[in-house]
Formats: C-alpha cells, sequence, structure tokens
C-alpha cells in the first residue's frame, strides 16, 4: 500500500510538472517529430524508388522510437540524482522512511509511465507522416520492451553512480549514446554472439513484432530466456557498480554536494 501510495505521489508530481512547464513539453515532441521528419524525407529522396524502400522505413520508425525510448530509460536515473544533488535534497531522499532504492524504483516507474505515452504519440506521429502503419500487438511488444529496458535501467545505475561521485556526467551520457545506436543496430540475426550486448536482441525481437507481424509466441523459450537473462544480468551488474560509487561517494562525504 505504501509503495502504490508513493507512485501515486510521483505521477502527480510528473503530471504537475508537464502542466506547467506546457510549453516545453509540447515543444519536446515537436523538436523529435521534426527531426525524425528530416530522416525521412532525406532517407526517401535517397532510397525512394527502390525495391526494399518500405520494408526498411519501417526498420527505420521503429529504430527511431526505440533509440529514444532507451535514452528516456536509461537516463532517468542520473537525471534524478543529478536533479537532487543540485537541490540538494538527494540526503534527506537518503533519510527518508523509505529507502534511497524504493524511491529511485518507483520513480523510473512513474517516468517510464509517462514515457510511453510520449513516445506513442511520436510513433503515431511518424507512421501517420510516413502512411506506414506497424503491428501494434501490446501483448507481445510490452514485454520484450520491458526485458530490453532492464538492460539500459542498469547502464542508467552506472552512470547514477558516476554522477554521485563526479556530479556531472552530461558529456559521459552524450558518448554513451553513440553506443546506444550500435547495440540497437547490430545484426543479431547473423551474429547470435552480439544478443551479449544490452539491448541487441530486444531490438531485434521488437523489430520482427512491428514490422513483419511476430507474436511473442513465435519465439523460442531460449530466445525468450536470455532476453531476460541479458537484461536481469546487466541490471545486477549495474545495481553492483552504483553501490561501490554510493559507498565511494559516502566515504567522502560529498554526497549532498553539488
Amino acid at each position: 500500500m505504501s509503495m502504490w501510495i508513493l507512485l501515486k505521489s510521483f505521477c502527480k508530481k510528473d503530471f504537475i510538472l508537464f502542466k506547467r512547464y506546457i510549453f516545453n513539453s509540447i515543444w519536446g515532441i515537436i523538436s523529435l517529430y521534426v527531426m525524425f521528419l528530416l530522416i525521412f524525407l532525406g532517407y526517401k529522396g535517397v532510397a525512394g524508388g527502390s525495391e526494399s524502400y518500405g520494408s526498411k522505413l519501417d526498420g527505420l520508425i521503429v529504430g527511431y522510437v526505440l533509440f529514444f525510448t532507451v535514452i528516456f530509460a536509461y537516463s532517468a536515473i542520473s537525471s534524478t540524482i543529478s536533479e537532487e544533488c543540485r537541490k540538494g535534497t538527494l540526503e534527506q531522499l537518503y533519510m527518508s522512511a523509505f529507502s534511497f532504492k524504493t524511491i529511485l524504483f518507483v520513480k523510473v516507474i512513474s517516468s517510464l509511465l509517462y514515457e510511453l505515452i510520449f513516445i506513442s504519440i511520436i510513433l503515431f506521429l511518424n507512421m501517420l507522416t510516413t502512411g506506414h502503419f506497424l503491428n501494434l500487438d501490446l501483448l507481445s511488444i510490452m514485454p520484450i520492451v520491458i526485458c530490453t529496458l532492464l538492460c539500459f535501467y542498469g547502464l542508467g545505475l552506472i552512470v547514477g553512480g558516476i554522477t554521485l561521485v563526479f556530479k556531472k556526467a552530461e558529456n559521459f551520457l552524450q558518448i554513451l549514446q553513440f553506443g546506444i545506436i550500435v547495440f540497437i543496430a547490430v545484426p543479431v540475426g547473423k551474429i547470435p554472439a552480439l544478443a551479449l550486448l544490452p539491448g541487441a536482441l530486444g531490438s531485434n525481437m521488437i523489430n520482427k513484432v512491428m514490422t513483419k507481424g511476430k507474436h511473442i509466441t513465435e519465439f523460442s523459450v531460449q530466445q525468450l530466456g536470455l532476453l531476460l537473462l541479458v537484461g536481469l544480468a546487466y541490471l545486477i551488474i549495474g545495481g553492483f557498480v552504483y553501490k561501490i560509487f554510493e559507498k565511494k561517494s559516502m566515504k567522502m562525504g560529498t554526497l549532498g554536494h553539488y
């Protein structure tokens, strides 16, 4: 019950911030849509007459939406820690009735709910613009997306730990974005070992569901099991690394400093 109250409080806070800064929120959606529009027009100009134009365009839409979903996910933890440090309230969260891990977990869930709404709007606009409507089988997509995001929450914990010690890690986050492009674009079908990279297998499976109409039951138990294990592995490693940085920050006495 207490966890539910905490989640409602975070959701209410996010909604209030969305309304209060509605101008910035709307322009966030517009900027992402314009960015996709430029990519789409460029791709159409180059490959508009090719036989594979339609299938590759579907993959472009999926890749674009998945990229920003992942970006929002892995940056949620570090941005939360950085924001609390800047406000000087991080130490207060560590002394609250809830453990900091619980607060961070609930905050991530709240952010994810709004993120999915935000991404859904972008996806709809992209499909409307291109005229290519993808297979939106949520029963197949959501479990794969959640398992895929576990990898990036793990990476987010690592960046969050770095933020605790060094306070600012924006440049590191930007560099990591280039790595994410590689992770979600690698040819897992041709090189199975690449499935161990964060998000690689999940990206491949999401693409097959949304562009080829596959159902989650059409994937093997081994594939689904590997997807879950890889996600949990990165999450556990991320939590372990975060704990190391957290202890270092406490030992230095800079936990609440910015």
